[in-house]
Formats: structure tokens, C-alpha cells, sequence
């Protein structure tokens, strides 16, 4: 069967002065070609085999090597091609015009293709493989590493294309994402975490918070960013409004259950008296105890269950409306707050006078973390720990007969 030759660069010579190529092909226009009388020699001699031409007078070129043996600049010329003009010849058909590749392999039915030496993968007859792909690709198609680069920068594009635009939010839907924000704000200090310990920390929080109230809002759409810092500013100070609900209920019960303020008569030994009973109270967590005898004449101390202390947690979660989002079964950072309130509150008083101190979370911290870390302490015991789910299911059902919920 008929199959064409591979060449590559070395097997063309040029004349110098004649600029004619030496072998045993004539020049192109030295052919004479009768279309009616050279047809397919298979439709000519239909019994006959074809044979490839007598390359006695220039040796049988070598096959090309595969791809990665090829010297760069043998590369660069097997992909240009043979510097013979734009037509391959064969005996005495041309094949000319755009439509025919230089180095095509013809399936001519059972021939088998030319093997290359030292080949790592034996061609398949009338398919194409990689290395055969990008010896017959023209000079304008891309190599297929470059295909796939265009494919999904084309891709990248559509989908930057299929982008929506942005939503410009309304002045009301801004207000309704921060209120609702606020709202997560409150379920995240009241059944989370009370007090953030860093600055970034109360950061992550306020965002997650803008988060929440936005997908309420708007829903997983594009925005233009709408969280300024005075928006942030806003929700910090919200987180620090929590706290000042707390202080401030703590200032005027420890007055007279903690025993700071003395009878009028003693007005002037007040002062005083506060100064050595308030430092002495800020040594530990005791005032926020109930001590008591039990049946046998021991004294006792039930944690967290200062009278004061459980009714001050009781105003401030029901008569500022923050029942909804403390959860029932874990008080824990409720219990946190109200210590760490009843611990500032005291500490304005450690002068003997009045001298306030912020409720900002760096002043809540410590005695935050304090009550919290006495809480794990009293889970870990089965006895004590039913005994803390007793007073939270207490104060709730306190709470619900002042406002009046059955």
C-alpha cells in the first residue's frame, strides 16, 4: 500500500546558486501533469501495489525521534516544515492549497504507519497521537498546554461575565440588617460568649453578627459593602449597652445587700467603711455565694445563689426584654455577666467614693473568665451541677411570674 514519506530539514539540500534542491525529486515546475492520465493509482491499476519511489541516489531518512529527544532548534524547523515551498510532492500528484497538512498520516486501510525508533508508544493506524498532534499542528494552532490555558481564562471571563451586579441597599434594608444584627448579637453574649477576650476577637463577632443580619435581609446576593467603621462602631457600642444593663442594676443592689451603705446616722463613717469592706470583697467571688447552716450545723455555700445576685440576674433578663435569647438549659454566660457586672460595680467604690469604671470588655475580662472557670468546676461534679440546673430553671420561672408569662 501507498504511504508518503516523513522528511525532515536534513533531508533537503540546496544548490546555493541555483537555489534548487539536490536529489532525485525534480523541481515542481519541471513537472508535467496530466490529470486525465495520472488518476488514482488505484482506480488505475487496481491489482497493483504501491510502492514509495526509488531513493537510491539519496539515502532512506531516519524517522524523526520522539518529541523529547529533538535538539530546539530541529523542533522549530520540523514544525515549519520543509523549505520547499508550499507543495508536497509524491512521484507525480501534488498535493497543493490550505486544506492539507505537511506531515499527515494517511489511513490508507491496512497499512501501518512508519514506526519511530526508540518509539515509547506504538501508533494506532489512522489516529492521530500527541506527539504526531503537534508535529502536524500549522504554526497557528496553539500547543495543547496553551489550549487548555485559553479554555479557562475563556471560562474565568464567562464567569466574571455572568456576574451580577452588585446590590445597592436601601437606607431601610440597612437599618433592618443591623437591628437584626443586634439581635444575634444578644443570643451570642447571652448563650455563647459573654465577654470576646481580644480586640479581634469582638471584631470576627461584629462581622459575623452583619453577616447574619444581611442574609436575613437581602439573602446570598452581591452587595456594595455597607459595613463602615461607624457601623462597626455601632455594634460594639450595642455589646457594650448589654453590659452597662448589668452594672448598672449591680451598682444599686450591692448598696445595701452587700452592706456598703451604713444608716443614716453614720453618715459620716461611710466613706471609711467602704474602703476597708470593698477591697476585701473583691479578693474573691464569695459575695456572689449563699452561705448557710445546713441540718447538722455546717456551714454551706451554695454557688451563685446570693439572693441579691439571682434577682438582679431576674430584672435584668426580664424587664429589658432579653428573655427571648438566653437559652434555658445554660446560663453560663449570664452568670458570667452578672458576676463580672458585680465585680465592676464594686470596683468603683474601692476609694471609699464613687468613682466610675468603664464596663468595656477589657474591664469585664478577668471576672468574666473568673465565674466562667468556677462554672466548669461546678459541672464536673454530677451533685453540684443539678443543682445549678435547679437555679436556672428557677430563675426563668421567676422571671416569667413578673412579667406575667404562665
Amino acid at each position: 500500500m501507498f504511504m508518503p514519506q516523513f522528511f525532515t530539514n536534513q533531508e533537503f539540500r540546496f544548490d546555493d546558486q541555483n537555489e534548487q534542491p539536490l536529489g532525485s525529486y525534480p523541481a515542481p515546475e519541471q513537472l508535467s501533469v496530466d490529470h486525465n492520465k495520472y488518476q488514482s493509482p488505484v482506480h488505475q491499476y487496481p491489482n497493483a501495489e504501491l510502492h514509495p519511489p526509488d531513493l537510491q541516489s539519496n539515502p532512506e531518512p531516519e524517522p524523526p525521534s520522539p518529541l523529547v529527544h529533538e535538539p530546539q532548534s530541529q523542533l522549530n524547523d520540523l514544525l515549519q516544515g520543509p523549505q520547499c515551498g508550499d507543495e508536497f510532492m509524491h512521484r507525480d500528484i501534488t498535493f497543493t492549497g490550505y486544506g492539507v497538512p505537511r506531515y499527515m498520516q494517511w489511513d490508507l486501510g491496512a497499512a501501518e504507519a512508519p514506526q519511530a525508533e526508540n518509539a515509547e508508544q506504538q501508533p494506532v493506524p489512522g489516529v492521530v497521537n500527541e506527539h504526531q498532534a503537534l508535529l502536524l499542528a500549522p504554526a497557528s494552532t496553539p500547543a495543547p498546554n496553551n489550549v487548555e490555558a485559553e479554555s479557562s481564562e475563556s471560562l474565568d471571563s464567562d464567569s466574571e461575565d455572568d456576574q451580577t451586579i452588585p446590590v445597592e441597599l436601601t437606607r431601610a434594608e440597612v437599618l433592618s440588617i443591623k437591628e437584626k444584627a443586634k439581635n444575634e448579637l444578644r443570643c451570642i453574649m447571652l448563650q455563647k460568649e459573654g465577654v470576646a477576650p481580644t480586640r479581634e476577637k469582638r471584631a470576627k463577632t461584629v462581622k459575623k453578627a452583619l453577616k447574619v443580619g444581611r442574609i436575613a435581609v437581602v439573602g446570598h446576593v452581591k452587595y456594595t459593602p455597607f459595613e463602615t467603621q461607624k457601623v462597626k462602631e455601632e455594634m460594639v457600642s450595642w455589646m457594650s449597652s448589654i453590659r452597662c444593663l448589668f452594672k448598672e442594676c449591680a451598682i444599686y443592689n450591692i448598696q445595701k445587700d452587700l452592706s456598703l451603705r451604713l444608716p443614716i446616722e453614720q453618715q459620716g463613717a461611710e466613706v471609711p467603711h467602704k474602703k476597708r469592706l470593698v477591697p476585701t470583697l473583691l479578693q474573691s467571688l464569695d459575695f456572689l455565694h449563699k452561705f448557710a447552716y445546713d441540718d447538722s450545723g455546717t456551714l454551706v455555700c451554695y454557688p451563685l445563689e446570693a439572693e441579691w445576685f439571682v434577682n438582679m440576674i431576674v430584672d435584668v433578663i426580664f424587664l429589658n426584654g432579653l428573655h427571648p435569647y438566653v437559652n434555658v438549659e445554660n446560663f453560663d454566660s449570664v452568670f458570667g455577666l452578672a458576676g463580672a457586672a458585680a465585680y465592676n460595680a464594686l470596683s468603683c467604690f474601692k476609694k471609699g467614693t464613687y468613682k466610675n469604671v468603664d464596663a468595656s470588655a477589657e474591664q469585664f475580662c478577668d471576672p468574666y473568665g473568673r465565674v466562667i472557670a468556677l462554672i466548669k468546676l461546678i459541672r464536673s461534679d454530677d451533685t453540684k451541677r443539678a443543682r445549678l440546673m435547679w437555679l436556672c430553671n428557677l430563675i426563668i420561672m421567676c422571671g416569667r411570674e413578673l412579667i406575667g408569662i404562665l
